[in-house]
């Protein structure tokens, strides 16, 4: 029987890093990833922190207290397991796809715990990486920044990024109707629009 590890590491089974146009979605997934990590961080630490691009800022569970729990999921290990499954292309270092998996897994496998249950008002902070990575996304760091797919994401914003949904038909209208990476008021008029669609549907 396929035990809760085996069964959150096969949704990746498919992954192919994206080769095409560049997709201001893929950044727009990122900032909202760094958003609800920061109100994580905010709400465990009592303070605001600077957002960093060290792997270790971006596990939460080390701030959680789990990352040396019995089961905890680390990137080499999903690494490993993810190639013997097929998945091509994975490394560690300046890449991140990995270490997102890694997270993702781990979050679906300990979220259920008193530590993560007791902040449930907060939203997933690994669901849009999740997404992301699931459109073949990729993240890897450069000269001190991240690259999500061809974009530069620089390391913190002046203002958070909020999506207002992340389903693939939304990400796809934003795809269609803009070149560069839109700001939060482009953001809410293009959801805007998007609703307009659906309705001439």
């Amino acid at each position: 029987m396929i035990n809760r590890y085996e069964k959150e590491l096969s949704k990746f089974s498919g992954y192919k890093k994206f080769n095409g146009n560049i997709r201001p979605s893929s950044i727009l997934l990122f900032r909202e990833y760094q958003s609800r990590l920061m109100t994580w961080k905010t709400r465990l630490h009592q303070e605001t922190v600077q957002f960093l691009r060290r792997k270790e800022f971006s596990n939460l569970f080390i701030d959680l207290n789990l990352n040396e729990v019995d089961g905890f999921i680390s990137e080499e290990m999903a690494i490993k397991d993810l190639q013997e499954i097929g998945v091509k292309g994975l490394n560690s270092g300046r890449f991140y796809e990995a270490f997102f998996m890694s997270m993702v897994i781990n979050w679906q496998l300990f979220k259920s715990r008193s530590e993560i249950q007791s902040h449930a008002d907060l939203l997933s902070p690994y669901e849009p990486v999740c997404k992301l990575l699931s459109r073949g996304g990729a993240i890897f760091v450069s000269e001190g920044h991240f690259i999500i797919d061809s974009f530069d994401a620089y390391l913190s914003s002046k203002s958070p990024i909020l999506l207002p949904s992340l389903e693939d038909e939304f990400l796809n209208y934003i795809d269609e109707h803009c070149s560069d990476f839109p700001n939060q008021l482009k953001i809410n008029g293009l959801w805007d629009g998007f609703n307009k669609s659906q309705i001439l549907l």
